[in-house]
């Protein structure tokens, strides 16, 4: 098989037991915006924070700034030019993390102070389009256009609450699937994207409705279109996926629209495969490079939330023996109606017909349960949950109704990030 030797060194990335309690990091993507929603250019605020002390910018052959390394945390440009990602771990629990966050985000927010914009707890860009004029101009990005059109401009408005949590290679596969087939209550309990271009679209997550939308046919983005069996299939699924974009990070080439299991065929070598697979977007996804399962489907959160993704991720991990019985009491297969769920939380959010009634509340503890055996009382952390399903709504449902209420402008009060 020619993707054989790709799945034999992607499974050699995850270590055969995990080296102590269970880790995790984030990438936490926040639109940046103007007084009145409109998208404003992070660069000048990625400028300031290269000037502090103990930061180092990496910059483009034209001098453009494209993201930085701090001691106090690390920051990206985005596909949009509004939109800034900050990154930090790995942290030892969530208490860690959420101080790690804060650090890292201190200087972003005083650098938008500074030149009078905001910066926001919300999943997408709510009042500026996706458009060519807002795609930031790195060659991989104008590459991707030129191969996905329209499609790929759904990233440039995005914003996602990404969070990593540590695997061992023993349990790589069952949690894969795990998390993947667990999109639809991780949408359901986090969706805040109900605008595009200063419209309500009526869905709870328009980022990840909008972007399900690229090679929709072969699972690209989302949930897959069902379970793996090992670390062959997962690159198999891999290799079923047309190539984006070739060459280097640095000199970008269109792909072709061919299978990359046909580039393996040819002779593919590995940094090849890298770059491939970089571009497959799954609910959840292994990244070889940390050793860890990234989970990509949750929106960012609203201001008051804290770490609440990285506390879903990590007690379902945690807790993936009871996540895995109460799944199976839908049946031999339980895809078929968690994907009819996903499909109903993207538009819906909690207000989504479950499979069983009162499903995501057994979920929510299981979580819970899976936290509090780590003996740190992290399952607070998931209290604002808790208390989004009391209500029946999603961060999405609040964000329209502050909107119906005061228009955009408010919705930029409400939703502003402040220091803690």
């Amino acid at each position: 098989m020619p993707l054989a030797r790709f799945a034999e060194r992607f499974a050699r990335q995850f270590p055969p037991a995990l080296r102590g309690p269970r880790t995790l990091g984030r990438e936490a993507e926040y639109p940046v915006v103007d007084a009145r929603g409109r998208a404003a250019d992070v660069r000048p605020l990625l400028e300031a924070i290269a000037r502090l002390p103990g930061a180092r910018a990496k910059r483009q052959p034209d001098g453009m700034i494209t993201g930085i390394d701090a001691s106090f945390g690390e920051y990206a440009l985005e596909v949009g030019w509004g939109t800034v990602e900050v990154i930090v771990g790995p942290e030892p629990d969530l208490f860690a993390l959420d101080k790690a966050h804060q650090r890292a985000l201190a200087p972003v927010l005083a650098a938008a102070e500074a030149h009078e914009v905001h910066v926001l707890g919300l999943g997408t860009q709510p009042c500026t389009p996706p458009t060519p004029a807002l795609l930031s101009p790195k060659p991989r990005y104008q590459t991707l256009l030129d191969t996905l059109g329209d499609g790929w401009l759904w990233f440039t408005v995005t914003a996602s609450d990404q969070v990593h949590v540590d695997v061992c290679g023993p349990e790589l596969v069952a949690l894969t699937n795990l998390m993947n087939l667990l999109a639809a209550p991780l949408i359901a309990l986090t969706a805040n994207s109900p605008f595009l271009g200063g419209e309500a679209t009526g869905a709870a997550s328009t980022r990840e409705v909008r972007m399900g939308q690229l090679h929709p046919d072969t699972g690209r983005h989302g949930m897959p279109r069902g379970p793996v069996a090992d670390v062959a299939g997962w690159v198999q699924h891999l290799g079923d996926q047309p190539v984006l974009v070739a060459g280097r990070y640095e000199a970008p080439v269109a792909g072709d629209g061919r299978a990359f299991a046909l580039h393996a065929a040819e002779g593919a070598d590995w940094d090849a495969f890298q770059l491939h697979e970089h571009y497959v977007w799954n609910t959840a996804r292994p990244r070889g490079a940390h050793a860890t399962i990234e989970l990509r489907a949750a929106c960012q959160q609203p201001p008051d939330a804290g770490p609440v993704v990285a506390a879903l991720a990590l007690g379902w991990a945690e807790a993936a023996a009871e996540v895995g019985e109460e799944l199976a009491t839908l049946g031999a297969d339980p895809w078929s109606p968690m994907r009819a769920w996903h499909n109903g939380a993207l538009h819906h959010g909690l207000r989504a017909t479950e499979p069983l009634p009162g499903l995501t509340g057994r979920l929510l503890e299981a979580a819970s349960l899976g936290l509090a055996r780590r003996g740190l009382g992290e399952q607070a952390f998931l209290d604002p949950l808790r208390e989004r399903l009391a209500q029946g709504r999603s961060p999405a449902d609040s964000a329209v109704s502050v909107v119906e209420a005061g228009g955009f402008d408010a919705l930029v009060a409400a939703r502003r990030m402040v220091r803690r």
